[in-house]
């Protein structure tokens, strides 16, 4: 069944990886890992699934010799995965693009990282409050951003009621070390 007519059908097409017909290096350059942590991939209909996907989860960086070029950054997940997409399809491409590429494990590796990370710490909005998975990460958040001096009341060793303006300033801090906080905004998802 064609991409058009599952749409037409309003059925979903499989999900499994697919790879070109044709040799081994020709399933390779449909993804290309780069040095600077750039992922290319090549703009043909075939790789037409994996393009979505990147477009998901990584931030475009542009164009070059003639492959799409991707970077991805914990902002960029976070924000996937607050929108509901699942980063198991993408673990699943990026390993079975990574095996013969020598460039491709240290990313690999930031983003199962990353994803693994999304949901360890938690800020709510309206009033502001922070809650961590446990006090492990409380003791972490404590010893390396300026979260001590945003405290109000401690509610639990895993849940604090913070300064308004605390929100902003604690998630840059965490997305520049590369933490991926769970925000809950009430004005986008409503009172929990």
């Amino acid at each position: 069944m064609t991409d058009i007519s599952a749409w037409l059908l309003h059925e979903r097409l499989s999900e499994a990886i697919e790879y070109p017909a044709g040799s081994e290096e020709a399933a390779l350059a449909m993804l290309k890992f780069q040095d600077d942590g750039q992922v290319w991939l090549a703009c043909t209909p075939h790789n037409w699934s994996n393009i979505q996907l990147f477009e998901q989860f990584a931030e475009s960086v542009g164009v070059k010799d003639g492959y799409l070029c991707y970077r991805f950054t914990p902002q960029i997940l976070s924000r996937a995965i607050s929108k509901g997409h699942s980063g198991e399809r993408l673990l699943e491409v990026l390993r079975a693009y990574s095996m013969q590429q020598d460039a491709s494990a240290q990313l690999l590796a930031g983003v199962e990282q990353w994803l693994a990370s999304y949901g360890h710490v938690r800020l709510y909005t309206g009033v502001t409050m922070l809650e961590t998975v446990d006090t492990a990460v409380m003791r972490e958040l404590s010893a390396t951003t300026s979260l001590d001096e945003q405290v109000i009341r401690a509610l639990h060793p895993t849940l604090l009621v913070l300064k308004k303006a605390a929100n902003e300033r604690l998630s840059e801090e965490l997305k520049r070390r590369e933490h991926s906080p769970l925000i809950h905004d009430e004005e986008v998802y409503g009172p929990e």
